[in-house]
């Protein structure tokens, strides 16, 4: 699976739990608090984004995902392995 398509599954989840989130405004490297993406929002997303893409990560791997670049990375690495 490319970096592009995981990046559209969690572009999609971010949609589907911040709806008022415009994935085409959001800096990929900017940091979730930034857009008031707290840390219950995140886990759905996350939780959405591996069963959408059939993948489990250890909770220790995703402690320090802080933006959408990080846990693009984060998945694709897991997923390519």
């Amino acid at each position: 699976m490319t970096r592009e398509e995981v990046l559209a599954v969690v572009l999609k989840n971010l949609k589907d739990v911040i709806p008022d989130l415009n994935p085409a405004e959001l800096d990929l490297n900017k940091n979730y608090s930034d857009y008031d993406i707290n840390s219950l929002d995140l886990v759905q997303i996350i939780t959405a984004t591996m069963r959408e893409l059939q993948v489990k990560i250890p909770i220790n791997e995703l402690a320090n995902v802080k933006c959408t670049n990080a846990l693009v990375d984060t998945l694709h690495k897991v997923i390519n392995a």
